[in-house]
């Protein structure tokens, strides 16, 4: 797959900075995932500065996001509900994205999910040490992706609130005590980064409707694989949320412990959607959307699963669950690729393009002259600064006449780009298609003479 537009950005802005101007985002902006760019600088010591090794980090984090979703799936989970469980957690193309690119979303999900294997040991077993990992693994996925800390935050009350009980052998103290020795070491970290974001307000990525027009109706959306409005998708949801609710109420009715996996989870889950919707009315921050509210995909499928593993009569989850695993398993099928993100899909042909026009400068003997819209320019930037297409150049930054234009034909959600503006540049001239990619939206057209007036 080729790179994509923010891997770009952190190829060629962030990586090169020095160690200390990464830590402290130092002339930096929301879209360095610190954690993720460190690694990437760490990964680039060996010489091999290749885009395969720097979206190695997050191949690794897919490895620790399988293996502790195995792990609770085998331990909290009765079998048949386990196994469908753990299908759910990987069939998602859309959360898949984000382990084969060098971005912070996958790491931030890996260690979300070890750091929800320790925090249901938490609670099933009482063991102090498990809630120091739990909280700890939390802080590494706030330093992989920003948007993480809702989840930290949420997961630092309920840790806390466990001890009121007097059911909990372990006390206030300890559990605060733990706590801390995560709590103040992250905010020592975070306090440079989101002082120099607030400040410079380039936290602007999101919605500004609502928590489910927003956060939890994009997570349907992508993960059909449409980056444009569906109706499916909003029927889905709702028909989610109804069955989440009725499997909460059903399962309550059958199990009634008050500190349980089930209702601790669906109580983070909460308490990490209401800390959005705090801050959208006490601050303004946008609604987390898409990318930056992947971490709500694991809490929603565990509360589901949760859920019906409580059901006394199996054969009404089983029934459910044989559905909705059908259902992810056919949109898995029809959507699974190898040559593209949803996210950024109109960045999967700059290869091919390149490619193509390559060829033909070679057979000419000159430099062909490319100019594009800027959607597609950090990519391709990116692959002629390497020398990779000798024959290509870039055109953008000067007037002379160019060869080539690759052009989206798409809006691109929740991000400005204005089809028109980028089609003013070539309206001038007499110009062909060379290629279409109808499934991207992207046309590349082949340049003439300008229009006599």
């Amino acid at each position: 797959m080729g790179i994509t537009f923010d891997e770009a950005i952190t190829l060629q802005s962030f990586v090169p900075k020095s160690w200390i101007d990464i830590i402290t985002f130092n002339s930096s902006t929301a879209n360095n995932h610190s954690l993720n760019t460190l690694l990437i600088k760490l990964f680039f010591l060996s010489k091999n500065e290749s885009l395969f090794f720097a979206r190695l980090p997050n191949v690794f984090a897919f490895a620790f996001y399988l293996f502790f979703a195995y792990k609770i799936c085998h331990k909290h989970l009765a079998s048949f509900v386990g196994i469908i469980c753990f299908l759910t957690l990987i069939l998602n193309p859309f959360i898949l994205d984000f382990f084969s690119i060098a971005r912070g979303y996958g790491l931030g999900l890996g260690f979300q999910m070890a750091s929800l294997y320790f925090l249901f040991t938490y609670i099933k077993e009482e063991k102090i040490r498990a809630c120091f990992y739990a909280l700890l693994l939390a802080g590494f996925s706030v330093l992989s992706n920003f948007s993480m800390l809702n989840y930290w935050i949420a997961l630092f009350l309920v840790i806390n609130i466990l001890p009121l009980s007097s059911r909990f052998n372990i006390s206030l103290k300890q559990s605060i005590k733990n706590s801390l020795f995560v709590l103040v070491p992250l905010v020592v970290i975070l306090y440079s980064p989101l002082k120099v974001l607030i400040t410079s307000k380039t936290l602007y990525y999101g919605g500004h409707n609502n928590f489910h027009n927003d956060t939890l109706y994009s997570l349907s959306k992508y993960t059909l694989y449409s980056q444009e409005y569906i109706h499916t998708a909003d029927v889905i949801l709702d028909i989610f949320l109804i069955l989440l609710f009725l499997s909460f109420v059903i399962s309550i009715y059958y199990y009634r412990k008050l500190f349980s996996i089930r209702n601790i989870t669906l109580l983070v889950l909460l308490l990490s959607a209401f800390s959005i919707i705090l801050q959208f009315y006490l601050f303004g921050t946008p609604y987390l959307t898409d990318r930056t509210a992947l971490f709500f995909i694991p809490l929603l499928m565990f509360s589901l699963f949760l859920s019906v593993n409580d059901f006394k009569k199996k054969w009404y989850g089983k029934s459910l669950l044989c559905i909705f695993s059908f259902c992810m398993i056919l949109n898995f099928s029809i959507h699974m690729n190898l040559h593209k993100t949803i996210i950024w899909y109109f960045n999967s042909r700059t290869t091919t393009i390149l490619h193509s026009l390559n060829e033909i400068g070679k057979k000419e003997n000159r430099k062909i002259k490319i100019d594009c819209s800027w959607p597609f320019g950090l990519p391709m930037e990116y692959y002629l600064d390497k020398g990779i297409y000798p024959f290509v150049e870039n055109a953008r930054y000067n007037n002379h006449k160019k060869d080539y234009y690759l052009y989206l034909d798409q809006e691109i959600d929740k991000v400005y780009y204005d089809l028109n503006e980028s089609k003013a540049k070539f309206s001038g001239f007499d110009y062909k298609i060379f290629k279409h990619f109808e499934d991207e939206f992207i046309y590349v057209y082949q340049i003439g003479d300008p229009i006599k007036k």
